[in-house]
Formats: C-alpha cells, sequence, structure tokens
C-alpha cells in the first residue's frame, strides 16, 4: 500500500463522503478503507513524533501532560492529588514565578527611544476625468487593475459598486 491517495482514489473519497458513506460502490469502499488507514497511521505517527520531542524537552517547559494533570488538579478542587498532578502543579507555580521575573527585569532595564518609522503609501496618481455622465467606458484604463473602495456611507458604497460592476475593475 502506497503512502499517498491517487487523485482518483481521492475523487472517490469525496464522492463518498458526499453519498454519507452509504451505498458505495466496491471502488469507493476500496478507497475510503485506504484513506482511513492513512490518517490512523499518520495520527499514529505524530502521537510517536509528539511523545519523543515531549521526552527531549527541558524541565522547564510545560507539556501537554503537564496540561492533563493539571486540569485534573483543578477538577478535583485541588484536594486528593496524585504525586504527578502535584509536581505539575510545582512546575506550572515555578514557569508563572520565571516569567514574572523576566518581565520585571524587562522593565528594569533602559530602553531606548525608538520611534516607529512610517511606511509610505505609493499614491497613484491616475484619476477618473470630469465628466457629467459617467460611463463604463470611461473606466476603460482601469480594466484588471483592483482597486479598494474605501467609504463608510453604506448608500454611496453600493452606488459605486453598482456603477463599477461590469467594467471590468476587480473590486
Amino acid at each position: 500500500m502506497s503512502g499517498v491517495l491517487s487523485d482518483k482514489e481521492k475523487k472517490l473519497v469525496l464522492i463518498a463522503k458526499k453519498k454519507g458513506f452509504k451505498g458505495l460502490s466496491e471502488e469507493e469502499k476500496k478507497a475510503v478503507l485506504k484513506y482511513k488507514k492513512l490518517l490512523a497511521s499518520n495520527k499514529q505517527s505524530s502521537n510517536i513524533a509528539n511523545k519523543t520531542t515531549e521526552k527531549k524537552s527541558s524541565n522547564n517547559q510545560f507539556t501537554t501532560e503537564d496540561k492533563r494533570l493539571l486540569m485534573s488538579a483543578k477538577k478535583k478542587g485541588m484536594k486528593n492529588l496524585t504525586p504527578e498532578e502535584k509536581k505539575a502543579i510545582l512546575k506550572y507555580k515555578k514557569l508563572l514565578k520565571e516569567q514574572k521575573d523576566s518581565a520585571k527585569s524587562k522593565k528594569s532595564e533602559p530602553q531606548k527611544a525608538t520611534k516607529p518609522t512610517p511606511k509610505k503609501i505609493p499614491i497613484i496618481k491616475e484619476q477618473i476625468p470630469d465628466i457629467p455622465n459617467v460611463e463604463k467606458k470611461h473606466f476603460s484604463h482601469f480594466k484588471g487593475k483592483r482597486i479598494m473602495i474605501v467609504e463608510d456611507n453604506l448608500i454611496n458604497q453600493k452606488m459605486l459598486n453598482a456603477i463599477l460592476k461590469n467594467s471590468g475593475i476587480d473590486i
């Protein structure tokens, strides 16, 4: 079995999903079965990868297992805790203290007074000629261009959209 679904198999799986996995042909059943096996193997390999990275992580990092233990302890109301839950709570408190200490040390360090430089926005100088009767042909030199309408009045927005709708401008 290959580790990837072919385009044909992908289409068959999509068709099976649309059918609600009922009344499938043999070919569709095989594609769905292969798809499920691939999902299971991918999930299994990601779980193995997660476990190895958790083991490699230092004691300072709060792992998903630590989070699970902490949530379990909270549900119990912090009573009758297992030794693992107690360790997770202590680890969590230690990390919070380290974060507070590092935040305090950053505040005490002298800050450089730097102002962010504003980004210049290019101005497009093309303008629509001042014509009393606006027609579709007047927008021909903007055809294929992308514009953004910035207007807070809903009526004006609708009017502009209606005028520019079939002009070939991407709004």
